[in-house]
């Protein structure tokens, strides 16, 4: 029916990329869930599991516990770590074929705060 098309794009979108789970939707979602690998098959089909890149979920700050690290070099040991890590994801991004800018692979530290660690959008 046209008027469940809305709530169909948004279950299926739960169901297919989000939780997993949908909570309510009476019929509409029990037909879903017996379509489920009909849906599934589909969506990766029209390559929807393609996986995201790995700087996708990262955040655009990380704050450093100095007390964890030790006192020699407290802030080249982080950011170093960190750059290291950045920069193998960044390689991986590549080699999957993925178009990543070079920047994204870059860690500074925040001019204000010591202890942040600034990654790269």
């Amino acid at each position: 029916r046209l008027e469940e098309t809305g709530i169909f794009l948004v279950m299926a979108f739960e169901l297919l990329v989000g939780s997993g789970k949908i909570r309510g939707g009476g019929q509409l979602r029990r037909r879903m869930e017996k379509k489920l690998k009909i849906l599934k098959k589909g969506f990766n089909d029209a390559g929807g599991a393609e996986q995201p890149s790995a700087f996708a979920q990262l955040p655009r700050y990380v704050r450093i516990n100095s007390l964890r690290w030790s006192e020699v070099g407290v802030e080249a040991q982080p950011l170093q770590h960190l750059s290291k890590a950045l920069k193998d994801a960044y390689q991986k991004d590549l080699a999957a074929g993925r178009q990543v800018a070079a920047e994204t692979a870059e860690v500074s530290k925040d001019e204000l705060v010591p202890e942040l660690l600034v990654l790269h959008p």
